[in-house]
């Protein structure tokens, strides 16, 4: 039965993810708040950059902080 339903898994995503263009990341480079420019994909290519999206509003937002901050310890974050 685990095989039957592993099988049907992997057949299920290969069917969704087969249409899927391959695309390059956009370019995501800017000036920061410190007049330094920064350039994610350039900086990618040495270690993993976390672009970090939030708002002070957004109340999940609020609950992943913290743990957006606890990786910029190790890697590049970018909010």
């Amino acid at each position: 039965m685990v095989l039957i339903v592993t099988a049907i898994s992997i057949a299920m995503d290969w069917y969704r993810t087969k249409d899927i263009p391959k695309q390059e990341a956009p370019p995501l480079s800017s000036v920061l708040s410190d007049g330094e420019y920064f350039d994610a994909i350039a900086q990618s290519h040495e270690q993993p950059v976390v672009v970090y999206f939030w708002a002070t509003w957004c109340p999940a937002c609020k609950f992943v902080s913290p743990s957006v901050s606890w990786l910029s310890d190790d890697y590049a974050v970018v909010g």
